[in-house]
């Protein structure tokens, strides 16, 4: 299966530029702007996330940090001229430079990709971003993708409420709101995948006449301890 590199940028030639130094065969090179990144990767990060901030270095920066962040394990390098080639704390990479065709190739091999496991964890709950596998208290499970879609969305933002609009949006890929019952059924599908109790539910809260939110009960027990 071919590596997914996805290059972020406000302009500038870079896609194009990996894209004629990887064979087409074994890489597939996709582009975004710095506007639609968040919403693209709502349901996780590709195998290697190249933020070009060649243009605004701060900003790049920024959302580098930001996407690492959301995306535990993921694999997100930052071109930003003039900056420490070191890295820092987060586990971002930084060039000055366009990567060569050698360093992305290291990059997104195996054992590139077995450094860190592309999971987002809440609570007591970890859901793999590669393998859809969902964990819960150790029992394990396969969600469906759209269950995958949007479990993945309200768990990337943890206590932030999501309206029905932009559930229906991200993960139905639709505006239209008339009738968000195929929402509620998913909803019922994921709470019931997670444990939550029906009419008293930990992790996946509804916001009534707004959305829901995804919240670590856990985080509660421990101040209380």
């Amino acid at each position: 299966m071919p590596r997914h590199l996805l290059v972020v940028s406000d302009g500038g030639a870079l896609a194009g530029t990996l894209r004629r130094l990887l064979p087409g065969r074994r890489y597939v090179v996709t582009s975004t702007n710095y506007d639609r990144v968040l919403q693209e990767t709502a349901g996780g990060l590709p195998d290697l996330v190249i933020v070009d901030g060649q243009a605004a270095p701060d900003q790049a920066a920024g959302l580098a940090r930001h996407l690492r962040q959301s995306n535990a394990g993921a694999h997100v390098v930052a071109v930003v001229p003039s900056i420490d080639l070191a890295g820092d704390e987060s586990g971002i990479l930084y060039r000055d430079h366009v990567p060569t065709e050698d360093e992305l190739v290291a990059w997104l091999s195996e054992e590139g990709r077995s450094r860190g496991a592309r999971v987002l964890r809440v609570g007591r709950i970890t859901l793999d971003l590669d393998s859809r596998r969902l964990d819960v208290d150790g029992q394990v499970s396969v969600l469906t993708p759209k269950q995958f879609k949007l479990l993945s969305l309200l768990m990337s933002r943890p206590g932030e409420v999501l309206t029905r609009k932009q559930l229906m949006k991200e993960v139905w890929e639709t505006d239209y709101t008339g009738d968000t019952r195929t929402l509620d059924v998913h909803i019922h599908w994921v709470r019931e995948r997670i444990g939550d109790v029906p009419g008293q539910p930990k992790y996946l809260q509804t916001v009534r006449r707004v959305g829901y939110r995804f919240v670590d009960p856990t985080a509660d027990e421990g101040q209380s301890a």
